[in-house]
């Protein structure tokens, strides 16, 4: 689930600076044939570490600490999940990248996560936001929740110029060739066992895109 807090802080970046950069909120998920597996939760910008390295003139220090802190804070909320081992921090230096990389031993430990770093504790009635069975991955559509995210952040007449440089990209790998996948968007790699979705926040916003997706393989 989206973190509405860090969500949020994404946008006021965005605000910060006039970039024809690209900013992913990227989720990246490898799944094993034992549906155990690998994810990375976190930002994706080329240009990320120089921004972070300005001074507090062009850069807001609560907004710079907060950027920078949320692999730690993550971290923290991980390391207590059952099912979750090899919790890996990155920060600005790691090729542009800064988040949570970590190993889940199933499908429920992910789901655990994805609630807790939304401040969360997940309930046995709460949705699965993955779900990962015998050759099926199901993704669950997380447009509505951005667009609140968006919308209770919609106070700064300038941020809509920066919407179009945010995307939301969602990578599956899964062991075997896909063979088949319910989407409107996303794109199958050409080696056949990778799915990519990248959802701009425009299209969300629109309702010409989502972040969901069902395929088999």
């Amino acid at each position: 689930m989206l973190n509405r807090r860090f969500s949020s802080l994404i946008l006021i970046l965005l605000l910060a600076f006039t970039t024809s950069s690209c900013i992913n909120i990227l989720n990246e998920i490898k799944i094993n044939s034992d549906k155990s597996g690998t994810s990375f939760i976190g930002i994706e910008f080329s240009a990320l570490s120089t921004f972070l390295d300005m001074g507090s003139d062009e850069l807001d220090p609560d907004i710079k600490s907060n950027v920078i802190n949320f692999p730690n804070v993550a971290k923290e909320k991980l390391k207590n999940i059952d099912g979750i081992s090899n919790i890996r921090t990155l920060g600005v230096l790691s090729n542009g990248r800064i988040g949570i990389e970590f190993d889940f031993k199933n499908m429920r430990a992910l789901n655990k996560v994805y609630y807790s770093l939304s401040n969360h504790e997940k309930k046995w009635y709460y949705p699965n936001l993955i779900k990962i069975k015998n050759h099926k991955v199901k993704l669950k559509d997380i447009s509505s929740q951005i667009k609140s995210v968006v919308e209770d952040n919609n106070d700064n007449p300038e941020y809509n110029k920066f919407l179009k440089y945010l995307n939301f990209r969602t990578q599956i790998i899964v062991p075997t060739t896909i063979t088949s996948e319910k989407i409107g968007q996303g794109t199958i790699k050409r080696n056949g066992k990778t799915f990519i979705n990248n959802a701009s926040l425009t299209s969300i916003m629109n309702n010409n895109a989502n972040t969901g997706v069902v395929f088999k393989y």
